[in-house]
């Protein structure tokens, strides 16, 4: 099977790929205003529709939430992804060994919106929220609630990038986007950030080192990267790189990212995904 020649790679996102790309954001996790802790809004994606939890308290400090089960989306104005919809307030019957379903009761309450920026791998990195309940508007700004690092990527594996949008033209193209990667951890004596990419093929090779990040329930390497020939090591691109909405997926793992050259003042942004060889 024959590997991509990695510069010509780069060259290839250059000329098809930049900007975020809405359909490909997943905002499902606990979001909150860390400046507001004991209140978060619990979200969970299905296509184009939002479940939303508030996670509140009511007017004399107790406890409560309100759900809102058809949240959906609406226009993408290029920046953005917004969703909207009704809000509803659930009572019914404590914990018990029998459920009585004939005390559960829903009532209407008002509505909720949310607002989500994406950045330029299309990861939704801050949200803002409105709601009213019963006539009264509450608007507050929301980021991914972050509790625990997410299990680490690490490993050699094989897949495929594809480019998401327009970007800078007029560079030659490549036909094979299938890649192999190994992603590890820096030795002890090699310096430098942390995390190190390795991409390679018979007409070149790419160096990419990372810093590393959890930013809610996903991973986000960024940093920056060098291409070089694989006979005689000799320069072909350099520059900067971030891969986010890393997420394990089965044996292996998925994620969106762009990479900016020192010599172009233009991005390129991608979607990949990839299977572990081991």
């Amino acid at each position: 099977m024959r590997t991509p020649d990695w510069a010509a790679w780069i060259a290839l996102l250059l000329s098809t790929g930049a900007g975020p790309d809405a359909r490909a954001a997943d905002v499902t996790g606990l979001w909150w205003n860390p400046q507001e802790s004991g209140s978060a809004v619990s979200l969970m994606q299905q296509g184009d529709s939002l479940f939303v939890s508030l996670l509140i308290h009511s007017q004399d400090g107790r406890p409560t939430w309100y759900m809102g089960s058809n949240v959906t989306r609406g226009a993408n104005d290029g920046s953005g992804l917004s969703f909207s919809g009704p809000l509803h307030h659930v009572t019914g019957p404590p914990p018990a060994s029998s459920f009585e379903s004939q005390r559960v009761a829903v009532a209407p309450v008002g509505s909720v919106s949310l607002r989500f920026e994406l950045g330029t791998t299309g990861e939704a990195r801050s949200a803002r929220l409105e709601y009213s309940v019963s006539g009264a508007t509450v608007a507050k700004s929301l980021t991914p609630y972050t509790f625990r690092a997410a299990h680490p990527v690490r490993g050699v594996f094989f897949g495929a990038i594809a480019p998401v949008s327009e970007g800078c033209v007029g560079l030659p193209q490549p036909v094979d986007m299938r890649f192999v990667l190994e992603v590890r951890n820096k030795s002890a004596n090699e310096g430098g950030a942390p995390i190190r990419l390795f991409a390679g093929s018979t007409e070149s090779f790419c160096d990419f080192q990372a810093s590393e990040q959890t930013v809610g329930r996903f991973i986000e390497w960024e940093g920056t990267y060098a291409c070089f020939t694989e006979v005689g090591r000799k320069p072909l691109t350099a520059g900067a790189f971030r891969i986010g909405q890393v997420a394990k997926a089965g044996g292996g793992f998925t994620g969106e990212g762009w990479v900016a050259p020192s010599d172009l003042s233009c991005k390129a942004s991608f979607r990949l995904a990839a299977g572990q060889l081991r």
